[in-house]
């Protein structure tokens, strides 16, 4: 009994790390940067003249975990139009503070080493997809925030 028992684990064992291997490869986060502190602050004075697409989160946040995959998918669609950065907030609250988040995830666009627009509207993999492709973070509402905190 104890050797059947033993056997079903095993096998549940197997089947989980299947199941996990094979979703990592979906949800391939080869398109998104998560640098340290240093290199945050080297990516955006090394890369001035690109869209820096950032989402600021806590690895203990709910709505955070929830749309992991669907940040995997924004940064694979997103590839070659702009870099997706993953900023963890835990590692470094003094930027996140300096940055102005006020919330979990929050996205941020930096151009030219600086906030640019700042994304507060209800997110989806769609919406944030097109909030870049269709520069839409040109648009008043959205440098407004970050024009009221970087002046």
């Amino acid at each position: 009994m104890l050797s059947l028992a033993f056997l079903i684990v095993l096998l549940s064992a197997s089947f989980a790390k299947d199941i996990s291997s094979s979703s990592s490869t979906e949800l391939s986060t080869d398109y998104i940067l998560r640098p340290s502190i240093n290199e945050f602050y080297d990516l955006l004075e090394k890369n001035r003249t690109e869209i820096i697409f950032t989402r600021f989160y806590l690895p203990s946040c709910p709505a955070c975990i929830a749309f992991e995959s669907g940040w995997n998918k924004v940064a694979k669609a997103l590839q070659g139009v702009c870099k997706v950065v993953d900023y963890n907030c835990r590692k470094d609250p003094n930027t996140c503070w300096y940055v102005g988040i006020e919330y979990f995830p929050e996205f941020v666009v930096f151009i030219n080493n600086r906030v640019y627009a700042i994304f507060d509207d209800d997110y989806g993999v769609r919406r944030l997809i097109d909030f870049i492709k269709d520069k839409e973070y040109e648009e008043e509402e959205y440098r407004r925030k970050a024009k009221r905190k970087w002046q």
